[in-house]
């Protein structure tokens, strides 16, 4: 308890960092917000050995100061890159007026992220309260692991839609543009997204017992499932921006109460009849896809954009091939190397069928001049 007043530090910081990453990106000022991370990383890194010492020597207090090192060093250096951009001059502050159109619209956009937040919190305790029900505090250990690494390492791209897609997608005014812009953030999605998820779900055993021990094996077996369910989720968080980007908010706040209290239903019914966190797993992926599949359908009837085509092709092959890889090493919880390299080279490609003629070209004369 102690500690607990301390915490006003980091939290006061966090608040500052969020103002000046989102200047930095309404500059798009993209290389920035990127350096901004690693300045983060770096200063957590410098903090971390000396702040284990005074730990150890009985000043627990020190652990809210390496909570703090990461932000002050992002707020520095994000601090830095704005002050020398000369965004606002005095006479700027001396005509800025308070919009109340932008006002509200902020308002509003920020109350409908903040309860989709709220709600997908609410919802995982629930689910982790029924998970303790069952199998006691080793089944909410399983359940945090494997909700942890499903939705860690997919945070890169969930990044990247904060701070570019969505920014991007909004400045736009044209119905025909932001089609266009979404069409080839679905080609992104087979280029990068669906290796990356392939090769989650070929090493899940081994990251599992590197995270964790192989205590925490028996994770595995909801895991698998919420891997599959991850590319469903980013894939449609591409339409769900296209929702907040044009100001769709009423249907956006319906959509997300609607899909997590079916979540939360589905997950009670098939968890307590299964008594397995496989359960939970099985709700969490037909979530995902139900979402999915509502955006396809309104986005496409309500924005007179056939979107399922950006769905089609690639992106499909890309999600039987997520599908035979977690059939492939369905049970398996050590990692086969002969089997991740037979995928490697089926993502290959993969990843060359999706580029065009063009760009083919290009990167095959890349690699002739690096071998070269």
């Amino acid at each position: 308890t102690n500690l607990i007043p301390w915490l006003i530090v980091p939290l006061v910081l966090n608040v500052i960092l969020v103002l000046l990453q989102g200047i930095l990106n309404g500059i798009r000022a993209i290389g920035s917000l990127a350096i901004t991370q690693v300045v983060q990383g770096l200063f957590l890194a410098l903090a971390a050995y000396p702040v284990s010492l005074l730990v150890k020597s009985g000043y627990p207090v020190a652990m809210v100061a390496f909570i703090s090192c990461g932000l002050l060093g992002g707020v520095i250096y994000a601090g830095v890159k704005v002050f020398r951009a000369e965004l606002f001059s005095r006479s700027d502050f001396r005509r800025a007026v308070l919009n109340k159109a932008d006002f509200t619209g902020f308002v509003k956009l920020s109350g409908v992220i903040f309860f989709s937040f709220f709600l997908v919190a609410l919802v995982l305790l629930a689910i982790r309260l029924m998970a303790t029900d069952i199998g006691g505090l080793a089944y909410a250990g399983y359940l945090d692991s494997a909700w942890v690494i499903s939705n860690t390492y997919l945070m890169f791209f969930s990044t990247s839609i904060v701070t570019y897609y969505f920014p991007t997608l909004s400045s736009m005014t044209s119905e025909e543009d932001r089609s266009r812009f979404v069409f080839q953030a679905m080609r992104m999605v087979g280029i990068i997204i669906v290796p990356v998820v392939v090769l989650t779900i070929c090493l899940k055993g081994l990251i599992v017992n590197a995270l964790y021990s192989k205590a925490f094996l028996p994770a595995l077996e909801i895991l698998r499932w919420m891997l599959i369910a991850g590319f469903l989720k980013i894939s449609g968080s591409f339409l769900g921006n296209l929702l907040l980007a044009k100001q769709d908010l009423k249907v956006y706040f319906w959509k997300q109460l609607t899909i997590y209290s079916t979540f939360l239903l589905a997950s009670y019914l098939i968890f307590y009849r299964l008594e397995s966190l496989e359960g939970i797993g099985i709700a969490y992926c037909l979530m995902c896809l139900a979402n999915l599949l509502f955006l396809l359908g309104y986005c496409s009837f309500r924005y007179k954009t056939n979107y399922v085509r950006a769905f089609s092709g690639s992106w499909t092959i890309g999600l039987l091939l997520i599908i035979a890889a977690s059939i492939s090493s369905w049970n398996e919880t050590e990692t086969d190397w002969s089997l991740i390299s037979a995928w490697m080279g089926g993502l290959a490609m993969y990843c060359l069928m999706i580029l065009k003629p063009e760009e083919r070209r290009r990167l095959f004369a890349l690699l002739k001049r690096r071998s070269a």
